[in-house]
């Protein structure tokens, strides 16, 4: 029986049930346009008062008739009872994460850091898997594992999504917050997410940090794939509940040991895994010559950037935004055969990293310096 519309009270809020998700995400649907323009408004915070004032061109009864045939229907039903495969993760970055979270570091946690920097400069590259599964773990969802890429690299994203597929995964990919927090509440709940550290508007270590603290993505295997090497940053990892920290530059099936390995797909223990070849050799050579295109502009904006910079006209806060450019290329210039551009950007990195730290601005000596390693990295990026 149909509730009357005098059981949509203003005060209530509602949530999209499995059954209205769908109709969402499917390719047809038999709702009218009313149901589905309200439909696509239920997200589990606004009040109906607020839905309802959201529709000027819709008559405030109807509206709310219109909201009683999607409750009768089983299409949405009241958010505290409500209970659905997505996430409610609007609020993630607003966790507080608990004081001394990165701090605290035991005397193992010390010796691991301390062979993994030594074993960076032998191999360069390391995985660590903090917590490998004791069991396998099954999808979620059934089917395929579903794995989120939070990487703002679209060249290193597509190659990871490549290979990803090619291992029978299904990949999404996160660039900024914003996509971080809308792929946390499409359904269904990722079974692992490949995190990077540096972000346009987030810190990878912050985001595990904040997962660790959520109650429906704490138990999220995380794996950090990163350019970040140094043992300051393999401490923060393992203290935020990294499952495992793989360096850029990688090769892809050391990455997908570990992947196996945090899924419980593997019986092999944790540690450094030995490097076979690269079983990708065509699909990595296709995306490598996109990549060599990409990267010229890229070296036109750290170019320019610089150049604005040092003449004053870009805000100081451009420092980070440069620095990142850098990060970027010197994190998967390696990835795509490209090794002595990676070195070249990292030698810039490395001077910038002081004054980004301390929050100054370099010098009139130090911005001649910064142009000629610039002027190199142009140099090493060009065909040979």
């Amino acid at each position: 029986m149909e509730p009357r519309p005098s059981l949509i009270q203003d005060q209530d809020v509602y949530s999209l049930t499995q059954q209205g998700n769908a109709e969402l995400h499917e390719a047809g649907t038999s709702l009218s346009p009313a149901e589905l323009e309200i439909l696509v408004l239920i997200d589990g915070h606004a009040t109906v008062a607020q839905v309802v004032n959201s529709l000027p061109g819709m008559d405030p009864e109807v509206a709310r008739g219109t909201l009683g045939k999607l409750l009768a229907s089983g299409r949405i039903g009241l958010a505290r009872e409500v209970h659905s495969d997505a996430i409610d993760a609007t609020g993630l970055f607003g966790i507080s994460v608990p004081a001394g979270v990165f701090g605290g570091a035991t005397a193992e946690h010390r010796s691991e850091a301390d062979t993994t920097v030594s074993s960076l400069k032998q191999k360069g590259y390391y995985v660590r898997i903090a917590r490998r599964a004791a069991a396998e773990r099954r999808p979620k969802a059934g089917g395929k594992y579903k794995v989120l890429i939070v990487e703002d690299d679209p060249d290193l994203a597509k190659m990871l999504r490549t290979y990803l597929a090619l291992e029978e995964f299904v990949a999404r990919v996160a660039a900024s917050r914003d996509e971080i927090i809308a792929a946390f509440r499409e359904p269904p709940v990722p079974d692992l997410v490949l995190l990077d550290v540096t972000l346009p508007d987030a810190d990878g270590f912050d985001v595990l940090a904040r997962m660790r603290q959520h109650p429906a993505l704490k138990a999220v295997p995380v794996i950090m794939l990163t350019a970040k090497a140094t043992r300051e940053s393999v401490l923060k990892g393992l203290l935020a509940g990294a499952d495992g920290y793989v360096t850029k530059p990688f090769e892809v099936e050391a990455l997908m040991q570990t992947v196996r390995a945090v899924l419980g797909l593997t019986g092999e223990a944790g540690g450094i895994h030995e490097v076979r070849p690269d079983l990708f050799g065509a699909e990595h050579n296709e995306m490598s010559a996109d990549y060599r295109e990409r990267l010229a502009a890229r070296l036109q904006r750290i170019e320019h950037l610089l150049h604005e910079l040092a003449a004053g006209t870009a805000p100081a806060g451009q420092l980070g935004e440069l620095h990142r450019e850098l990060h970027t290329v010197a994190g998967s210039a390696d990835m795509f055969g490209l090794p002595a551009v990676a070195q070249a950007a990292r030698a810039v990195e490395a001077l910038l990293d002081p004054y980004r730290k301390e929050g100054t601005m370099p010098g009139p000596q130090a911005w001649a310096q910064l142009k000629e390693h610039v002027e190199a990295l142009k140099r090493a990026a060009q065909p040979h």
